[in-house]
């Protein structure tokens, strides 16, 4: 069985990068200021515990509308390709800045043990973390959501255009565990 605390990096397959490409959690396909709207009343209703960005632009958008996650995970890029410019605006909205390295269809193992890590410091000091990733970022959901507690959200935007939202508990964490037993390597 993989295991994502045994040192090594996991590389996705091509079943994965096919399952993968669904979006998950809640959806919403509603332009922005709508879709921050609709998060805000969501946190407002779940008072998640905390609050996890995945991506550039859903991350700036949040920042944009003055609802900071507590911990943004991004790359500099969106779609891929296009440079993304992180100003001080993005960055004064965080007390700590870290990085990492992932390189395309990987969850290396510093990462992993990064955003372990960044957890629990946001959670025992009530800080907001900027996770820098060298690489891509996508698959840093995965991890996201095995260290987050239950009743977080992860927050990611999907190429098709919607703001989706994980609620962390302990069914997505079993279907985290499956999906990296079946589609990583």
């Amino acid at each position: 069985m993989i295991d994502l605390f045994t040192g090594k990096d996991l590389f996705l397959n091509e079943i994965g990068r096919k399952v993968l490409k669904v979006p998950m959690g809640v959806a919403l396909y509603k332009e922005i200021p709508e879709s921050i709207d609709i998060f805000e009343e969501l946190v407002e209703l779940c008072d998640p515990h905390i609050v996890i960005s995945v991506g550039d632009i859903v991350t700036h958008n949040l920042l944009r509308y003055n609802k900071p996650p507590n911990i943004a995970i991004i790359d500099g890029k969106t779609l891929r390709y296009y440079q993304y410019h992180i100003d001080d605006f993005f960055l004064k909205k965080f007390n700590t800045v870290v990085y990492c390295h992932n390189p395309k269809g990987t969850i290396t193992y510093d990462c992993v043990k990064r955003i372990k890590d960044v957890i629990e410091e946001s959670l025992r000091k009530d800080n907001r973390i900027l996770l820098m990733v060298e690489g891509e970022e996508d698959l840093l959901v995965i991890p996201s959501i095995i260290f987050s507690p239950k009743k977080s959200f992860i927050v990611y935007g999907h190429w098709k255009g919607s703001l989706n939202i994980l609620i962390v508990n302990d069914y997505l964490k079993r279907c985290v565990f499956y999906s990296i037993r079946k589609f990583f390597k």
